[in-house]
């Protein structure tokens, strides 16, 4: 694994680019306050080739991929004589034998494997260990990783008693604070991981957005998806002239994180500080309205934020 520099440590703001706005310098001041905040003098950034620090991993990986695939056929064969729960995405997404799952078929890309591996070396946050990818293009990728016990949010969070929903809401908000604290370099755009076009299933559910060189990209391409822009963009000042700071997403924290981790890091990336929020509050408000509450809590300042895009969403039809 590679290191780059940290700008982003609480004793001294990050190097922002010439044409940095006083807001976007301000937004950055604002996340710097969070308790959270990280203090690392440097970010850990992952890379492939898996390397392992554990001789016996770094042993198996050394072997043909071709043999690698055929041990891996037999724990899928053996998973499904077993029928494991939790298999999803028309069977590209499989629960395996030894607290294992693997994804395949298109359903993953190396973006949410270095974003995944990112995480974990950043964070305190569980996810995924990812143990061995094999293919060269998306399409034909195949990543085996660790299992996050725990059950799916969306089961649990109706039967949580107070004690147990505090809890939920303060590791759930530690964990939200630490991904806001890895800020980006100036160079980075708004978009994916590695500065790649991004799937965010809200704004458009077949085909990734981005990336963008500003946030102001962004937002304009929003209003361009709008069956009536004037509809609108009188709505969308209350939000997008307001300071936001770029900072790691997961991005689609739709319930389908599980109480003792956060799995599915395919549409993280690079967005504006509120991305999370509204992305979580799309769909879940009449259905899951403890949901709602909790992140409400946790980020009470968007709620001009939610505004806008709950305005846009009514204009955007990604299905």
């Amino acid at each position: 694994m590679s290191k780059f520099d940290d700008k982003s440590k609480a004793s001294c703001p990050p190097k922002w680019p010439k044409e940095a706005s006083s807001n976007d310098q301000l937004g950055a001041q604002q996340l710097r306050n969070e308790p959270s905040f990280h203090t690392k003098s440097s970010l850990v950034l992952p890379s492939l080739p898996i390397k392992s620090t554990f001789w016996l991993g770094s042993l198996w990986r050394s072997l043909p991929s071709s043999f690698r695939m055929i041990a891996y056929r037999c724990l899928l064969y053996i998973g499904e004589k077993l029928k494991h729960p939790n298999s999803f995405g028309r069977g590209r997404v499989r629960r395996l034998p030894f607290n294992m799952y693997c994804k395949f078929g298109g359903l993953i890309n190396k973006d949410e494997v270095l974003a995944t591996m990112f995480v974990q070396a950043n964070t305190t946050i569980p996810v995924p260990t990812i143990l061995d990818v094999i293919g060269e293009s998306d399409e034909e990728l195949f990543v085996l990783m660790s299992r996050v016990p725990g059950d799916p949010v969306h089961g649990a969070l109706n039967r949580m008693d107070a004690p147990s929903l505090a809890l939920f809401e303060s590791d759930l908000r530690d964990w939200l604070f630490q991904l806001r604290s890895l800020v980006p370099l100036p160079s980075t755009v708004v978009g994916g991981f590695l500065g790649t076009p991004s799937m965010q299933f809200r704004i458009a559910a077949w085909c990734p957005i981005g990336p963008y060189s500003t946030k102001e990209d962004l937002h304009e391409d929003l209003l361009r998806r709008t069956e009536d822009r004037s509809a609108v963009e009188s709505v969308v000042k209350k939000s997008h002239g307001k300071p936001h700071m770029l900072c790691f997403t997961h991005g689609d924290l739709m319930q389908n994180g599980r109480l003792s981790g956060l799995v599915d890091w395919g549409s993280s990336g690079w967005f504006p500080e509120y991305w999370d929020y509204t992305g979580a509050c799309y769909a879940n408000k009449k259905y899951y309205p403890r949901w709602i509450e909790v992140f409400s809590r946790i980020f009470p300042q968007y709620r001009d934020e939610l505004e806008v895009d709950s305005a846009l969403w009514m204009q955007i039809n990604p299905y």
